[in-house]
């Protein structure tokens, strides 16, 4: 990994060949502990499908990224199709994307919505492939990771996925440019036949499973995402997430319009809110926003201040005509005059068509939109919040009262993978890569430490046990060699401190006596009528 780690300043940093001694007496050493292997922070190609739907949709490729991107236009995608030569770069990322993402690009968005429930991240050509057809990652127009042989027609080949998948083997690194087709597993070709969705499938893709090389180390510093106020990027762009149309009290239905900014906007007058009515074609800005708005905010914009705190129990952020709706009126989120987000087909009316919200309610699905002024039904989520209730008058918004909205799923839609309201916290870089299995280097500095913290402590314990066991030992009388302080070799061990000048003072029966009288066992010695063991021999 030398070589990535030249081409990344921010992998630079993490790369070292041994960790110092965290801790060394002359009792105790800590042998060096050396690192093998630094983490890769390049994306890579994780797999790719082939579907079974009209069309051979979904076409998708998916790519992980091991790092933090603040600015994925360097990457993009591209692929090479039967056999040709590399088509180069085709489909450029963009926006920033954090550590441990998981980002989809797909030839289009209707089958790739349909089959996995969610939406694709990019839309572009470069993931137009026909289960013979090789896929480059790109980084600044070089080759970093490909899945199949440029230049070669994959029909009738191992790595062939017609109406079908290929996957990365986990803890597979990035190729470099070369394919390997034993880091990856297939499903067969025409695996996915007759399948009508990836959740249904037999043999389904194995949607964002891919897990980092074991041993894999973290830039010691994460980068983060930071909100993007002036950027047309989708990931920043405010959209709509909910529409609602009620009959309460008298004078009129109350309509509803909930709008979510994924990051802060400090003058939101530049956005503005605009309704179709009943088949007629844009009406235009309608309804100006304002004020400053936090990322992650809903915004809540309704014709009838009274009527929309009656039902939701709160007060709406805006009041104005735009939302003054039937339940068969298209709505346009614009900024600055321009189209960014549509509920609904402008010049179309909504009455029986499988759009229409007449006295119920329509939810945007997590991590979608906004898709300027093309509506995808497939998006939504109508009624009682079940997918696919299409029809009026299925939801609690025919009660009345605070009823009216008790179903209507306030706050919950959540942004796509790559916003910047969900993605990059300061640590969430260290999260995702401990999560797939990277050590950093403070957690090993850390571990090292209570390792030889607890070694030390043994130590310690043992020497005390030991100088207590050898303490308990005693001589005939009960003295132990603790309160014996001075053993003298022709008398009992004396308690307490020697006469001055001599370290084994006499008793005075003894001085009287003379010397002590040895017996037929050198090693015992008679003093005052009694016994004594010699403890020469034990010391």
């Amino acid at each position: 990994s030398t070589q990535a780690i030249k081409q990344d300043p921010v992998c630079s940093i993490v790369c070292t060949h041994h960790m110092r001694r965290v801790f060394s007496r002359a009792f105790f050493t800590v042998p060096y502990l050396t690192v093998v292997r630094c983490l890769d922070c390049e994306p890579r190609i994780t797999g790719v499908i082939d579907g079974p739907l009209e069309g051979g949709t979904p076409k998708a490729v998916e790519l992980y990224f091991p790092c933090t991107v603040t600015n994925a236009s360097s990457y993009s995608v591209g692929s090479a199709r039967d056999g040709l030569a590399s088509s180069g770069p085709d489909t450029s990322l963009s926006g920033c994307i954090h550590a441990g993402s998981f980002v989809y690009v797909a030839s289009e968005e209707v089958g790739f919505q349909h089959w996995f429930d969610s939406a694709p991240d990019f839309i572009g050509a470069a993931a137009a492939v026909d289960g013979n057809d090789a896929v480059e990652l790109f980084k600044d127009g070089v080759a970093i990771d490909v899945f199949g042989i440029v230049g070669v027609d994959g029909t009738k080949t191992l790595w062939e996925y017609m109406d079908g998948w290929a996957y990365r083997s986990l803890n597979i690194g990035a190729s470099n440019g070369s394919f390997a087709i034993a880091e990856w597993t297939f499903s067969g070709k025409n695996a996915l036949d007759g399948d009508d969705s990836n959740a249904e499938s037999y043999n389904p893709f194995p949607v964002a499973s891919y897990r980092m090389p074991t041993g894999a180390l973290l830039p010691a510093a994460a980068a983060t995402c930071a909100p993007d106020t002036t950027s047309d990027a989708a990931a920043c762009l405010p959209r709509l997430t909910g529409v609602a149309h009620a009959n309460v009290g008298e004078g009129g239905p109350l309509g509803v319009v909930e709008v979510f900014f994924p990051c802060k906007v400090d003058d939101a007058g530049i956005y503005s809110l605009g309704s179709a009515n009943d088949g007629a074609g844009s009406s235009g800005p309608e309804t100006s926003l304002g004020g400053c708005i936090d990322a992650g905010n809903f915004v809540y914009v309704s014709n009838d201040r009274a009527k929309f705190a009656l039902s939701l129990g709160s007060e709406p952020v805006f009041v104005g005509t735009a939302a003054d709706i039937d339940g068969n009126d298209a709505l346009e989120l614009f900024k600055s005059g321009a189209v960014i987000d549509s509920f609904g087909i402008v010049g179309v009316d909504g009455t029986g068509e499988p759009w229409e919200y007449s006295t119920r309610w329509a939810y945007r699905e997590d991590k979608t939109g906004p898709n300027r002024s093309v509506f995808s039904p497939e998006q939504w989520t109508w009624g009682s919040g079940t997918a696919g209730a299409l029809g009026k008058n299925t939801s609690q918004l025919q009660l009345t009262g605070s009823a009216h909205l008790a179903s209507f799923p306030a706050r919950t839609f959540r942004a796509p993978v790559s916003s910047p309201a969900e993605a990059c916290p300061v640590l969430a870089g260290a999260a995702a890569a401990q999560e797939q299995g990277a050590v950093p280097v403070l957690y090993i500095v850390v571990v090292g430490s209570l390792a030889c913290a607890l070694c030390l402590a043994l130590w310690t314990v043992c020497k005390v046990l030991s100088r207590r066991a050898r303490g308990n030992q005693s001589d005939s009388h009960g003295n132990s060699p603790k309160s014996a302080r001075h053993f003298c070799p022709d008398r009992p061990a004396t308690v307490g401190r020697p006469v001055e000048g001599d370290p084994c003072p006499k008793s005075p029966r003894e001085s009287a006596r003379g010397p002590a009288r040895p017996n037929s066992d050198m090693s015992r010695v008679e003093w005052e009528g009694q016994t004594w063991q010699d403890q020469r021999t034990s010391v």
